[in-house]
């Protein structure tokens, strides 16, 4: 098995525009991450025996050397390059994922640019990925795609390779859904379609998996069962898999000989201050103000410690091109240069100021060195400064100030948590860490090192696979459950040996898409047509239960050969004419449809419908959560009292509550329509509550079909509401074969 990795960046960066082109390593978490999982693929100590890194190589690259160092790359390297247009890499790469989804899915909603150009140019380099990916996809790979560059391309594959193996991982916060619904509705579904592609989608915490199913609740309405989404014929899982470091080579390099000497120079040169250490890249979410804030704050109001502590400020150059990281990166210049003024001497310098990127030895020197590590960012999806920074202190003291906004802090309980938008906090934190004895700093960082020890890197990688082939494995087979070609098949055949076929079918939601407005899912000749072939073929009968009134059928399926069913079962014209099952008392609908009004009033998007024997509050397009608590509620009003009314039933589902006359139901419609005769076929077919009971009611031998759900009582389920016309129309096309066979 090969492992097949897609990110937005490879861990080399192909530097074009030198005489001779070379490659660079690149930077970041995603990349060290990987790199340590990949050398676990090499000694054999994974599943894998081979991988696959694609990714865009940072540049633009002329297409006449393109070819070469494609070449040169997979050669040198095992990765092969995306080469993207200098027009999409500045409309995708900075316009829209750097000033519409970073700032979006970090809660920054004030500092999204968006345009639909960069939206066009996000999904053609969705898919150039996707035909670079085509073209080096093999039968047996597990295809493990990285973070919100590339959210449409698990959606691109599974169209193409059905059953292809994809997982998914979102490296930053996923925002809420009041959040998301700042971009455009159609970017809103395809993004979210897009992720649906995976067979597991991953993310940090729990919180950010949450966001994102409350997402596809509201956005998508599709169902969810737990951390699972049903989506087409398919389950996806929503899994929480924290990223951890490798541990063990972070401590190997804070312990090396070189890091030892570099740690030391920097302790003398700080001798006898408490060095407060903060790392970041250069990017509003970070906090960096915040933290100078804090530390102007600390000096003002406790001047003891001017002179006895330092704050060395590593911030790494980003995105240097958008606005608002020039203007952060003013900001920050300006508050190094008040702290300084304002409080240093010329013996003592407060904020030491780096605007560079350090590599990871003098790195783990600075850690080690520091007394403090500051990492308060305003939002982040992990945050591995702060682990690393525990790894590193390989002396078992420092004191770790982080962010209860980082994904990092469920991983870090140890740590001094903090609200980064509070800087009396902030101050306070810095005072425990100053102050802590050396005693409870070991007992703390021990910990966290254990802890990041037993889930590191490589743990985090291979959990996530192993999710990901386990979701494949324990999925239901497509023929066990849901309507496919394979069972379509086997009631095709039942069909053709049957001499009296009996069709039982809903009819909203069923036969015709649920629709808000009720009064424009009216049949379509097409519709029509279909029915009056399959009940005119010899032997059968099509019969349609539904919740509609006697009216709307007659004016419906007046001129068509079937018997219809009104106000969910109650009246019946297989007669000819109306008739009630039995007689009801129907008073109590004046007593109880103004109490249902009262609570169906503060459920946006549901309604009361008035049935012959029965009201029905329907909510199928109103919150599932707050529609679940309005039922708690109605049900707990002290005026509602069903056991004074024994002859009233209540069903309570998914999607609706009925109040109705007992006998009133579709199970005691289907059983009268089957009281007429011997049928050697059925097929019952509905979509809510109500006919879930008519599924229960009917013989072992019955083919019975829920569309939209997989939470049924019924033999087969399907998502997709056209399916059922699909087929339909081949039983309906089989008239004249059956009709050849009873002649003869």
């Amino acid at each position: 098995m090969r492992l097949l990795i897609i990110s937005n960046r490879l861990p080399v960066t192909i530097q074009e525009k030198v005489p001779n082109p070379c490659f660079k390593r690149s930077i970041g978490g995603l990349v060290t991450g990987i790199e340590s999982y990949i050398k676990d693929i090499d000694e054999g100590k994974t599943r894998f025996n081979s991988y696959l890194w694609i990714g865009w190589p940072g540049a633009f690259v002329r297409k006449s050397r393109q070819e070469e160092l494609a070449r040169d790359c997979i050669e040198s390297y095992r990765f092969y390059p995306v080469y993207l247009t200098e027009e999409i890499i500045r409309d995708y790469y900075i316009e829209y994922c750097n000033k519409t989804l970073w700032p979006l899915f970090h809660n920054f909603p004030n500092y999204v640019n968006h345009n639909p150009r960069s939206w066009e140019a996000f999904e053609c380099a969705n898919e150039s990925f996707y035909r670079v990916t085509k073209k080096r996809l093999r039968k047996d790979d597990l295809i493990w795609i990285h973070d919100y560059h590339l959210m449409l391309l698990p959606g691109m594959l599974r169209k193409d390779f059905p059953n292809a193996c994809v997982t998914f991982f979102l490296h930053i916060p996923f925002p809420a859904v009041d959040i998301f619904r700042h971009l455009p509705n159609a970017e809103q579904v395809k993004i979210l379609e897009g992720l649906l592609g995976a067979d597991v989608i991953g993310f940090h915490t729990y919180g950010y998996a949450q966001d994102f199913l409350e997402c596809v609740r509201k956005i998508l309405k599709l169902q969810l069962d737990q951390n699972e989404i049903l989506w087409g014929n398919r389950r996806v899982k929503v899994g929480v898999f924290p990223m951890g470091i490798d541990c063990k080579s972070i401590a190997s390099v804070a312990r090396s000989p070189k890091c030892v000497r570099l740690r030391r120079r920097i302790q003398n040169d700080f001798k006898g201050k408490k060095v407060i250490l903060s790392v970041d890249r250069l990017d509003y979410t970070k906090g960096i103000v915040n933290r100078l804030a804090a530390f102007d704050r600390l000096l003002t109001d406790f001047p003891e410690w001017k002179g006895k502590t330092v704050l060395i400020l590593i911030v790494a150059p980003s995105r240097r091109e958008i606005d608002a990281y020039q203007q952060i990166k003013r900001s920050i210049d300006e508050l190094v240069g008040n702290i300084n003024g304002t409080h240093g001497s010329n013996t003592w310098v407060p904020v030491i100021y780096q605007y560079k990127q350090f590599n990871l030895l003098e790195l783990c020197a600075l850690y080690g060195a520091s007394s403090l590590g500051m990492v308060t960012p305003l939002r982040d999806g992990m945050n591995l400064i702060a682990k690393e920074f525990v790894a590193a202190h390989t002396d078992e003291r420092g004191v770790l100030i982080l962010s209860e906004m980082a994904g990092a802090i469920h991983d870090l309980p140890e740590s001094v948590s903090v609200n980064p938008y509070s800087i009396e906090e902030m101050v306070g934190a810095i005072l425990t860490g100053l102050n802590m004895p050396a005693a409870e700093q070991q007992t703390r960082i021990v910990k966290m090192q254990q802890r990041l020890r037993e889930h590191d890197v490589c743990t985090w990688a291979h959990e996530i696979v192993e999710a990901t082939l386990f979701t494949r494995i324990s999925s239901p087979a497509p023929s066990t459950r849901r309507l496919d070609l394979r069972n379509v098949g086997r009631m095709m055949r039942q069909y053709k040996k049957a001499s009296n076929p009996l069709f039982l079918f809903d009819y909203d939601g069923t036969l015709s898409p649920f629709v808000s407005d009720q009064s424009t899912a009216k049949p379509g000749s097409e519709m029509l047509d279909m029915l009056s072939s399959i009940a005119d073929q010899p032997g059968s009968k099509v019969a349609i239960i539904s919740g509609r009134d006697r009216k709307t059928m007659d004016s419906w399926f007046g001129g068509v050969n079937i018997v219809c069913c009104s106000d969910l079962g109650a009246y019946n014209n297989a007669g000819g004419d109306w008739k009630l099952l039995q007689p009801f008392d129907r008073e109590w609908k004046g007593l109880l449809r103004p109490l249902l009004e009262k609570h169906s009033g503060k459920l946006p998007f549901s309604f009361v419908e008035e049935k012959e024997c029965a009201l029905v509050w329907d909510f199928r397009m109103a919150d599932k959560e707050l529609s679940k608590l309005r039922v708690d509620e109605l049900l707990e009003d002290h005026t509602i009292n069903l056991n004074g009314l024994p002859y009233l039933d209540l069903l309570r589902g998914e999607n609706s509550l009925i109040l109705r006359n007992k006998g009133s139901n579709k199970s005691d419609a289907a059983r009268m329509i089957m009281s007429g005769g011997t049928y050697d076929f059925i097929l019952a077919i509905g979509d809510d509550d109500a006919d879930e009971e008519m599924f229960r009611s009917l013989p072992d031998h019955a083919f019975t079909v829920r569309v939209g759900s997989e939470r049924t009582s019924a033999a087969f389920c399907t998502q997709e509401q056209h399916s059922i016309l699909d087929l339909l129309s081949q039983f309906a096309n089989f008239r004249q074969n059956r009709s050849v066979r009873k002649a003869r």
